[in-house]
C-alpha cells in the first residue's frame, strides 16, 4: 500500500470532505498523514492518521506576509522529506502552492475543491493563483474536482487528457447517522411542533443572510431559522439589530460555527436547510457544496438559488426550491411553499458509492 501525506491550511474538525478522505484511505489499508495549519489544543479525536501540526499566521503587512509564507513553506517541505511519503494530496490551491520546490519523485494529487482564484478578492492574489495553477498543474499526477460542471471547467482550461481528471462529489457518509436532537441538545430550544430552517456557513454580505433574516417576518410564527457560522463582527452586528428590530428573538437564532460532526446533526435536525449562492464568480456559479447533499439525505428540503451546480441537483417542488432571484419576498415565498409541501423524495447521494474512484488513484 502506498504512504500518502495530505496538506491542508485550515483544521481539520471543521473540513468534512478531507476527514472522508482520509478515512477511506485509512480504511484502503494507506499509511496516511496529515500536515495541517490549526489544530485545538484540546482536540483528541480519531482523524485516522498521524498529524503534523505546522501552525501558520496571517495578518501583516505584504512583505511580512512574503515572509511567513516562504519560511512556511521551507518547514511543509522539510516535514514532507521527513516523511517522504509516495504521495502528496494537495487540499486545494494553497497547499498546491506549497509543493513548488519539492523533487518531482513525490506524485502529487490537487484536489481541487474550489475554482480557487475566483475565491480571491485582491487582484494580486486573483493573478498569483491563476499563474501558481496554470505552473503547478501539469506537474500533477491527478487532479481531483467536487463538480462535473467545474471538471468541464478546468478541462478546457488546461491541456490535460480528460483521464487526468477523477470527478469527486462532495458526498456525505452513509455510515453516519447522526442524533435529530441537536437544537435541543445543543442551545436548549425547543423544536417540537415547529418548522426547523437552518442556514450553516459563511456568515458573509455574499450569502445574503440579512436578506434570509428578513424574510422571516413574511412566514408563520411556528416557523424557526437556525443561523451558523462564524460570525464577522461587523456584518454580526448588523445581522443581530435586524432581529431585534424586526421582533425576532423567539423565531430566529444566530450561534458561531460548529463542527462538523455538528454540522451533520444540525441538518439532520432541520425540515429545510437554505445554502445561497450570489456571489458573483465561477467558483459560486459552479458550486458543489455538501450541505446540500446532507440535507438531501436527511429528507430535508433545500432552498437555493437556480445556478449551474445546484440546478443539476434541486428540482424544484420535490425536494426543494431553486430562488431565480434573492429577496425578501422570494425567499418568503419559498419558506412557504416548501412547509407546505409534505412530499418526501429519496436521495442517494452517498460517499461510499464514488470512494473507490479516491483509492483507485492511490492503488501503485
Amino acid at each position: 500500500m502506498s504512504k500518502i501525506t495530505c496538506l491542508l491550511i485550515g483544521n481539520i474538525k471543521y473540513d468534512g470532505r478531507v476527514k472522508k478522505e482520509i478515512q477511506s484511505l485509512s480504511n484502503g489499508g494507506h499509511d496516511v498523514s496529515l500536515i495541517l495549519s490549526n489544530l485545538d489544543d484540546n482536540d483528541n479525536n480519531d482523524y485516522h492518521c498521524k498529524l503534523i501540526y505546522l501552525p501558520r499566521n496571517n495578518g501583516g503587512t505584504f512583505l511580512k506576509k512574503l515572509f511567513r509564507n516562504s519560511t512556511y513553506i521551507l518547514r511543509v517541505n522539510k516535514a514532507i522529506k521527513e516523511v517522504d511519503p509516495d504521495y502528496i494530496h494537495c487540499n486545494d490551491l494553497n497547499t498546491l502552492v506549497l509543493t513548488f520546490l519539492l523533487p518531482n519523485k513525490y506524485r502529487i494529487v490537487y484536489d481541487s475543491h474550489e475554482i480557487y482564484p475566483e475565491t480571491r478578492n485582491s487582484l494580486i492574489s486573483k493573478v498569483f493563483f491563476t499563474l501558481a495553477e496554470r505552473l503547478l498543474i501539469y506537474k500533477t499526477h491527478k487532479v481531483i474536482v467536487p463538480q462535473i460542471d467545474r471538471l468541464n471547467y478546468i478541462y478546457f482550461k488546461y491541456n490535460l487528457p480528460i483521464s487526468h481528471y477523477v470527478l469527486l462529489e462532495n458526498f456525505p457518509l452513509k455510515s453516519v447517522t447522526p442524533a435529530s436532537n441537536f437544537w435541543k441538545r445543543k442551545y436548549g430550544i425547543e423544536t417540537t411542533n415547529k418548522y426547523v430552517i437552518s442556514y450553516i456557513g459563511a456568515l458573509t454580505k455574499e450569502r445574503e443572510i440579512d436578506i434570509i433574516i428578513k424574510s422571516m417576518s413574511q412566514v408563520s410564527e411556528d416557523v424557526l431559522l437556525f443561523i451558523v457560522g462564524k460570525i464577522d463582527s461587523s456584518y454580526g452586528e448588523k445581522l443581530i439589530n435586524i432581529i431585534h428590530t424586526l421582533h425576532l428573538e423567539t423565531n430566529v437564532f444566530l450561534f458561531d460555527r460548529i463542527t462538523n460532526d455538528e454540522v451533520l446533526e444540525a441538518e439532520r435536525s432541520s425540515n429545510a436547510g437554505i445554502c445561497i449562492y450570489n456571489a458573483k464568480n465561477l467558483n459560486s456559479y459552479f458550486c458543489a457544496s455538501n450541505k446540500i447533499y446532507e440535507y438531501l439525505n436527511y429528507n430535508a428540503k433545500v432552498i437555493t438559488t437556480n445556478i449551474a451546480g445546484v440546478a443539476r441537483v434541486i428540482q424544484n417542488g420535490i425536494n426543494g426550491y431553486l430562488l431565480e432571484e434573492v429577496s425578501q419576498d422570494s425567499l418568503a415565498a419559498a419558506i412557504n411553499s416548501i412547509k407546505s409541501n409534505n412530499n418526501e423524495s429519496k436521495s442517494n447521494y452517498y460517499w461510499e458509492n464514488q470512494e473507490s474512484k479516491l483509492l483507485d488513484i492511490y492503488s501503485l
